[in-house]
């Protein structure tokens, strides 16, 4: 079996391969749900890299405000509180975009606006760092901005694109291989 057969069979098995395998399990995504492969929100979020720094107020409650990337107030937006993979309490923005949540104590909660997460840490009021804000900002973003796709994030969620990849990743060294050949010939 020459190279060039053998090369073409390695890229033809991976191809398949590619093709069942769905693609977070690929990435490492832990288990993967027809729900999260539909593009449904996954049962718990995952925290923003940044932590932010809040301070209850002298009754212990965290204030929040949930903007767009322009920071207009967004009034209405389903805003849940997470600690561990937990869900503990749920409520919504009033007009002002603003939201409270009492009965915390210290500690590193995630705060989820639609499909957005930030991670906070909250402490009291007399033991919070000075850089601790008095109020949670939480910035909605849709997935794409201006046009804009992260780079790979196309072929993560749409099976045509990947499919025609494949296909010409397939298709295009089959052809050259025949061109190639035929051409050779007097």
């Amino acid at each position: 079996m020459s190279w060039s057969i053998r090369l073409q069979f390695t890229a033809v098995a991976m191809a398949c391969v590619g093709m069942l395998v769905p693609v977070p399990a690929l990435y490492g995504a832990g288990p993967t749900t027809q729900a999260t492969l539909a593009g449904a929100a996954p049962a718990a979020p995952r925290p923003a890299p940044l932590v932010g720094d809040v301070a209850l107020d002298a009754h212990g409650v965290m204030h929040g405000v949930v903007v767009d990337p322009q920071g207009v107030p967004l009034s209405g937006v389903d805003v849940s509180l997470w600690q561990a993979n937990r869900e503990l309490v749920q409520t919504k923005t009033n007009t002002a975009g603003r939201f409270g949540i009492s009965g915390l104590r210290n500690g590193a909660y995630q705060v989820a606006a639609g499909r957005y997460v930030r991670a906070f840490r909250v402490w009291p009021s007399r033991t919070a760092p000075p850089s601790a804000k008095q109020m949670a900002v939480v910035v909605t973003t849709d997935d794409v901005v201006r046009g804009q796709r992260r780079f790979g994030e196309a072929f993560d969620t749409n099976v045509l694109v990947v499919g025609a990849m494949v296909a010409a990743a397939i298709a295009l060294p089959l052809t050259m291989n025949r061109s190639g050949s035929s051409s050779a010939s007097p």
